[in-house]
């Protein structure tokens, strides 16, 4: 078996496709720009899954493509988290019911008798398709807070993968999971696009703690343990669970160089304080920490040496696991697994490593 086959082989097979196209987007603009730009070229359907719509001009400006898409006969299809879009109101997506959409809310926590299941269960993923050719996946809300400096105000730091072939029927499968479980309602999924035969193995992996579904920190895990050369994590809340920090550990021990860069500044505070806990261990195998100020880190990657790079909704964190539904594409590809690692290093430069000698003296 070869390397990446057991890397994959933690994923459903159904879960694993060939000849895909994929796009990483490091840039906050440029991924809302894109998205924008899918929606309005828009021919059959847009099924849309986001933790965070707000009402805000990003919001809006989703909301309004979303309505001319279903003017224009496209099925429209839009879930939000009830938590994390709690600012969103029924006044907000009705004129996108009215012009045809479906609009469907994730665990309502208020009023009490619609809520299904635990309050602390989100449905955290952020995935876009577009008439089942094309699809966007990645850790990037729909805000201003999460757009960049032209279109918002980049309080956050993320980034999106964009896909086209075979693994978008896979990304279409998770949504219309959810789709059901809120609406009971069975959709059939767009046909598989052909496989480019120039195109890429994408592993579509996710995360479900109510049914104990782990392939995407089974494939996690898995990556990091095949490190050789280079490992370099992007986790915004980075208190590991033993799995994760135990499999840095190991590849650092191997001689791989390891590398963590999670947020200085942050919207969860004792999370920070959580994870530099695990700072100390880390430094003195050899790991290099480091941490952003000035704006808040968001993106959730992995880059593993030169072949696989991660992108996706999952925060590397314990209180994750447990509670929260993602989604991640796994992609084996030199170019992705580049751009992914050019990320990386970009905001390395900009952030302060965390040096053994000082972090004990502190």
């Amino acid at each position: 078996m070869s390397r990446s086959d057991d890397l994959f082989v933690a994923a459903p097979a159904d879960r694993v496709t060939e000849g895909n196209r994929v796009e990483h987007l490091p840039d906050d603009d440029e991924s809302v720009r894109q998205i924008w730009q899918a929606i309005e070229q828009a021919e059959v359907c847009v099924w849309m899954t986001m933790y965070i719509l707000k009402p805000d001009e990003i919001g809006y400006r989703t909301l309004d493509l979303l309505t001319e898409a279903a003017r224009r006969g496209c099925e429209v299809l839009l879930i939000y988290d009830h938590w994390g879009s709690f600012g969103l109101r029924g006044k907000h997506t009705a004129e996108l019911r009215e012009a045809g959409g479906r609009v469907e809310i994730f665990n309502r926590i208020w009023p009490p008798w619609k809520k299904r299941g635990r309050l602390t269960i989100r449905n955290h993923r952020k995935i876009t398709i577009i008439d089942g050719e094309a699809a966007f996946c990645g850790g990037q809300n729909l805000s201003e807070a999460f757009a960049g400096r032209d279109l918002g105000e980049f309080t956050f730091d993320d980034s999106m993968t964009r896909v086209e072939g075979p693994c978008v029927r896979c990304l279409a499968d998770i949504f219309l999971g959810t789709w059901k479980e809120i609406t009971g309602e069975d959709r059939e999924a767009p046909p598989e696009s052909a496989p480019d035969p120039e195109g890429v193995r994408v592993a579509v992996i996710e995360t479900d703690p109510r049914r104990e579904e782990t392939n995407l920190l089974n494939i996690v895990s898995r990556a990091i343990e095949a490190a050789e050369t280079r490992c370099f994590l992007i986790a915004p809340y980075f208190i590991p669970a033993a799995w994760l920090k135990e499999a840095l550990l190991e590849a650092a021990r191997r001689g791989a160089d390891v590398r963590v860069l999670t947020a200085g500044d942050s919207d969860r505070t004792l999370a920070r304080e959580a994870g530099r806990a695990h700072y100390e261990d880390l430094l003195c195998e050899g790991v290099r920490v480091f941490e952003l100020f000035g704006r808040m880190l968001h993106a959730k990657t992995l880059a593993i040496d030169e072949s696989f790079g991660h992108v996706g909704s999952y925060n590397f964190d314990l209180w994750t696991s447990k509670h929260v539904l993602d989604a991640a594409v796994m992609v084996e590809d030199p170019a992705h697994a580049r751009a992914v690692r050019e990320e990386f290093e970009q905001l390395q430069h900009e952030a302060d490593e965390i040096h053994l000698d000082e972090w004990a003296q502190r």
